[in-house]
């Protein structure tokens, strides 16, 4: 009614976000808490979509970390520091990252309030999950969301919107340049900060190749930050520029601490049949001896072995299929191949 009347009267309203409140008031001037941030944060959302697809732990497993020398001096440091889980194809490092991911702030008193921003590479899944922009704006994002003072890059977000205004955008329409994005997350080791930052990338040996060793120096470059504490957790292959570098980091090798994980899974695995004791001891034995500490190597023997079970496969037969195995991945699935086509 006021607005109706010759008065000068100017009113402010403040409110929660309500929609009955938005319909009365619509049309009037209005300003919405935050809104440039989730602007933002909207422009930099991507969907990573292998951590999904990547095999939970066997229970039990992957305990050994916490206590692992390594992650120990990695996790205490009061300084920014890198981590590299380094292993063979299959042989657990992406669940193990996952793992990591999934338990971090349940297992780590450093780590309660701490934020964790991922990404899982992925060659098979085509292009985007490959790509070290798709990983940057993915990383910001998960910063982004957990805390929302973090938005210190307003002024570059608000130069990419003019030039998005003025016609200029980045790969598939986004507003951010690679350049800008690159810069954004050098910058976040000198914006001082209570919370730790974990920064957790898997399977870089399936990244882009073009610009691979750029982004490795980038994260390089993150750890002498002085004013706060980023902790950067890479699981790879080997990777040239990692290996160049791995004096200067904790490194943790998979086959070097998974045989306990493959012989309790074996175990595991190989215990719903109804092979002997004798024989269930000897196969595990077997397996944990050639397995080479490449979890899919087990995996898919395991499977063939119950299968055998199920046809009720003498030891003998079992022992001879045992010495007949070929402990490369690709020499074994080539010989399930040929079993298939044989029915």
């Amino acid at each position: 009614h006021l607005q109706d009347r010759s008065l000068n009267v100017k009113t402010l309203l403040t409110s929660r976000p309500q929609d009955d409140i938005k319909v009365l008031l619509n049309g009037l001037p209005c300003i919405e808490y935050d809104s440039e941030r989730k602007e933002c944060f909207s422009t930099l959302h991507f969907h990573n979509t292998r951590y999904d697809k990547i095999s939970k732990e066997y229970e039990g497993s992957l305990e050994w970390l916490w206590e692992h020398s390594q992650f120990k001096q990695w996790s205490a440091s009061k300084n920014t520091h890198l981590l590299y889980i380094e292993g063979k194809p299959g042989s657990g490092k992406s669940t193990l990252t996952k793992y990591f991911k999934d338990n971090l702030q349940k297992r780590e008193t450093n780590a309660n309030s701490a934020i964790i921003a991922c990404f899982f590479y992925s060659f098979r899944e085509g292009e985007h999950q490959r790509n070290h922009y798709n990983m940057l704006r993915s990383i910001l994002h998960d910063i982004l969301f957990q805390n929302e003072y973090f938005f210190h890059f307003q002024e570059a977000y608000r130069n990419m919107r003019a030039q998005r205004d003025d016609g200029g955008l980045g790969p598939s329409g986004c507003i951010w340049h690679y350049k800008a994005l690159k810069e954004v997350l050098l910058s976040l080791g000198n914006y001082p900060i209570v919370e730790r930052i974990y920064l957790v990338i898997d399977a870089v040996d399936e990244s882009d190749e073009e610009d691979r060793r750029e982004v490795i120096q980038l994260l390089f470059n993150l750890c002498p930050k002085d004013h706060s504490i980023i902790k950067v957790f890479v699981a790879s292959l080997p990777v040239v520029k990692l290996e160049c570098h791995i004096k200067n980091f904790g490194v943790i090798r998979m086959q070097d601490v998974n045989e306990a994980d493959i012989r309790s899974f074996t175990h595991s695995f190989l215990s719903t049949t109804d092979f002997p004791a004798n024989t269930l001891l000897f196969i595990t034995d077997y397996i944990v001896k050639h397995a080479q500490r490449v979890f899919l190597w087990v995996n898919l023997v395991c499977d063939q072995l119950r299968r055998f079970a199920m046809e009720g496969c003498t030891k003998n037969e079992i022992i001879h299929f045992l010495k007949s195995l070929l402990t490369e991945l690709e020499g074994l699935y080539k010989r399930i191949l040929e079993d298939l086509e044989r029915g």
